[in-house]
């Protein structure tokens, strides 16, 4: 190795230098082109954990009032008198189905579940019994919202009043 002059560089530090700062260079385009793909994971994710947050909320609670009907619902769910985990009531189905016209419900529904109104929920209650399969509650926006394509969905298996088993299926972007 030559000794260099004051002020003078040699071609090692050079031919390092330029390594370094191309690796450097490298390194940091490859952390830009992967913060897209990383924040849509953690919005999928947001999305998921609120998704599962309002199917517990149906399957195991009973609502706020615990009574509640079409008129005095603050909290919906479906969670029957019992206390049981995953054991439906047949009277709250069919009060959520009274909830939910056919043309799609309103915007004010989806804070019945306590999430944020820029989330859609679809919500779907079958009968699974072998002799019979009955959508008992269909809830979906209207059809202009629900244009968009759904992101998370949850099904959990219910038993419904100790006759019957079914699911509840919950869907939402």
């Amino acid at each position: 190795m030559t000794k260099c002059k004051k002020g003078q560089f040699s071609y090692d530090y050079f031919i390092s230098l330029v390594i370094f700062i191309l690796a450097v260079v490298y390194i940091v385009f490859q952390i830009i082109a992967m913060r897209p793909a990383y924040l849509n994971e953690v919005r999928n994710e947001i999305l998921r954990s609120e998704t599962y947050q309002v199917s517990e909320l149906l399957v195991n609670d009973a609502g706020q009032p615990h009574d509640w009907n079409v008129a005095n619902v603050k909290r919906i769910g479906l969670s029957s008198d019992v206390n049981k985990t995953n054991y439906l009531s047949a009277a709250k189905i069919g009060k959520l189905a009274s909830l939910c016209p056919p043309a799609g419900y309103s915007s004010s529904f989806v804070k019945l579940f306590g999430v944020d109104e820029k989330y859609q929920v679809s919500i779907i209650v079958k009968n699974t019994t072998p002799c019979s399969s009955l959508i008992l509650a269909d809830c979906h926006p209207s059809s202009q919202i629900a244009a968009r394509t759904v992101n998370t969905s949850v099904k959990r298996v219910v038993a419904i009043d100790a006759r019957c088993y079914g699911e509840v299926m919950v869907q939402m972007w």
